[in-house]
């Protein structure tokens, strides 16, 4: 069974990880279970490829929220999973012209989870949830 997992270790900034907690938090509440990193991923996965991100929004997203970092986080994925993970950020690294690495890779997976979260309660605070969901 370990063949078909992928395990990482990514020393990731400050304000990565707090992303991350803060998409924990709201992936947690959204399922009313003690959620994880590795969940978070899994669950992200079907989102891929996330071709309506802007290129520059990803690239403002990089200039505030730096991936490297002094805290080591470890994640576990399906193997099926960091293959996606793989070749998303390849998709990106050419579109964006860039390096980029696994941590930048689940910066992204936060920063459009926490974005579409968002986007949702405002959209259903102002009437329209049933317009985004259809």
């Amino acid at each position: 069974m370990a063949g078909d997992t992928r395990s990482y270790a990514l020393d990731v900034s400050e304000l990565l990880f707090r992303l991350a907690s803060e998409s924990l938090r709201l992936r947690s509440n959204e399922t009313l279970r003690f959620e994880t990193v590795a969940s978070l991923v899994n669950a992200r996965i079907p989102a891929l490829p996330l071709t309506r991100l802007d290129p520059a929004d990803v690239r403002a997203h990089f200039n505030v929220v730096e991936s490297k970092g002094p805290i080591r986080i470890h994640l576990s994925i399906p193997r099926a999973s960091a293959d996606r993970l793989v070749e998303e950020k390849r998709r990106f690294a050419n579109l964006l012209g860039m390096t980029l690495t696994m941590g930048d890779m689940l910066s992204i997976l936060f920063f459009d989870f926490v974005a579409e979260h968002h986007s949702k309660r405002i959209l259903g605070n102002i009437g329209i949830e049933d317009v985004v969901d259809s």
